[in-house]
């Protein structure tokens, strides 16, 4: 997800992942079947949220990376608004 981000903003950073448990892959311990981070661009005062699915799944899940859309962003933690 870091890589396809980097092309959307050079001067991204974290701002949060989440893991994403799926039924239709068995549970390993200290792995999940997929995952959710968002990243900020100070610069553009925006965010991005993208994924990462080992399968399709229900909850608009891809199989590989997927970018969502691009939201405003107003720089303090958490704080993302609808553009």
């Amino acid at each position: 997800m870091y890589t396809a981000a980097r092309g959307w903003a050079s001067d991204l950073e974290s701002l949060r992942m989440t893991s994403i448990n799926l039924p239709e892959v068995k549970k390993v311990p200290g792995k999940a079947a997929a995952w959710q981070a968002t990243f900020v661009s100070p610069q553009r005062q925006s965010a991005r949220t993208y994924t990462y699915s080992v399968i399709e799944s229900v909850g608009n899940l891809h199989k590989g990376v997927f970018a969502g859309v691009e939201e405003g962003w107003s720089g303090r933690a958490g704080r993302l608004s609808r553009s």
